[in-house]
């Protein structure tokens, strides 16, 4: 599993990523959440939203996660894997990212 910097991916290989988030938002949850992955994806193009991609060893997506830092705490804003594995190997990436270095906790939202 490779691990890389989601601001150096192309958009158009984020976009099925987002459609499927989507489409799993409104189908579970009845939200509506086109908007919101369209700003996630303005920000993270502009280098403003670190994140992650994790590839399998055959270039497919396995997982893919994003975060920030807010009132000193790391927010997992998402985090979605095929695997036991992607998900560890995400996990360890934004932990051991420049955002959670001095963090003194961590939020997220479980779905």
């Amino acid at each position: 599993m490779r691990v890389s910097d989601w601001r150096l991916s192309d958009a158009a290989s984020l976009v099925p990523l987002y459609a499927a988030e989507a489409a799993r938002w409104r189908r579970d949850l009845r939200w509506e959440t086109s908007p919101d992955w369209r700003s996630v994806e303005d920000a993270r193009r502009a280098g403003a939203l670190p994140g992650f991609i994790a590839t399998g060893s055959d270039g497919l997506v396995r997982g893919w996660s994003f975060h920030l830092r807010h009132r000193g705490r790391i927010q997992l804003g998402g985090l979605v894997a095929s695997s036991h594995e992607a998900t560890v190997e995400l996990l360890d990436a934004v932990w051991a990212s420049p955002e959670a270095a001095s963090a003194s906790g961590a939020m997220l939202f479980g779905h």
